[in-house]
């Protein structure tokens, strides 16, 4: 018993977390469960849980049915994968921006043959590079937006009596930087060229390590890779850390303190969420 459940608290304390990166596990950790289960219960090595193992391995495939079709795991041919509980890409993106995953975790979660694993990975491969151009060109046009708004604030604000500096000024300053940035050699210049770059880096598993920090000390490196990587990891793995806002929200919210005001209690609720910060 001790050994069927004890992946499941390691998995849940994994996914659960408040100031670490959660979203990244949620993939791996769910295939390994069921590679571990079905090897049990292949090997038989369940006297008297076989029935707990089997249940927990048909309650794992139906409730992560996406995840597993994605993977090319099970079988629903015409399905929307998207449309199947946890069906999202995000998951596979995640795992992928966790250097101590990336889709390493392939050979040994997803049990294919070679050509098989080669066609997966690059599927994979394709949504990974399918996000990371798209959340660019998102990042790009809001940056263009906000210089602008800048530049317009700083147009309104100057004195009405000075002229605004010359246009072949600024474009020359923007010319000076930018040739700064690329004579530098320290960054790659193509998107394949940082993937691969990133695949090579090598990191042994800790599940202490901290992703944030890493995607900082490569930011100019892997600077296609930055952004992509920081709002795939942004996202929460479950509803745990929300919940607990909820329940402290609860404690601030008592009954002698019905006629406080919105503001205050929002305020009071932030303080007690970052007491710690």
């Amino acid at each position: 018993m001790v050994d069927i459940l004890d992946p499941f608290l390691e998995a849940t304390q994994l996914t659960e977390g408040e100031i670490t990166v959660t979203i990244s596990f949620a993939l791996p950790s769910v295939l390994s469960l069921i590679t571990q289960l079905q090897d049990m219960v292949d090997k038989q090595q369940l006297k008297f849980c076989s029935a707990l193992c089997k249940g927990l391995l048909k309650s794992l495939r139906t409730r992560f049915s996406g995840m597993l079709r994605r993977m090319e795991v099970d079988a629903q041919p015409n399905v929307d994968v998207n449309s199947l509980p946890y069906g999202s890409d995000i998951y596979v993106i995640a795992a992928y921006f966790d250097p101590r995953f990336k889709f390493q975790w392939l050979e040994f979660c997803v049990k294919l043959n070679q050509e098989q694993l080669q066609t997966l990975a690059a599927k994979l491969n394709i949504i990974v590079r399918s996000f990371v151009e798209s959340t660019n060109a998102f990042y790009k046009r809001v940056t263009s937006s906000s210089a602008k708004e800048a530049a317009a604030s700083t147009s309104s604000t100057a004195d009405a009596g000075c002229e605004p500096p010359p246009a072949k000024k600024s474009k020359l300053f923007a010319t000076c930087t930018t040739a700064k940035s690329n004579s530098t050699g320290t960054t790659l210049a193509s998107l394949a060229a940082q993937m691969n770059k990133y695949s090579s880096i090598e990191c042994e598993y800790d599940p202490s390590f901290n992703c944030i920090s890493f995607w900082k000390e490569h930011s100019q490196l892997l600077d296609k890779l930055y952004f992509p990587a920081i709002r795939a990891l942004s996202v929460p793995a479950s509803s745990s850390p929300i919940e607990r806002v909820f329940s402290k929200g609860g404690l601030i919210m008592r009954p002698l303190r019905s006629k406080m005001s919105h503001s205050r209690v929002s305020e009071l609720i932030f303080l007690k969420c970052n007491s710690s910060v």
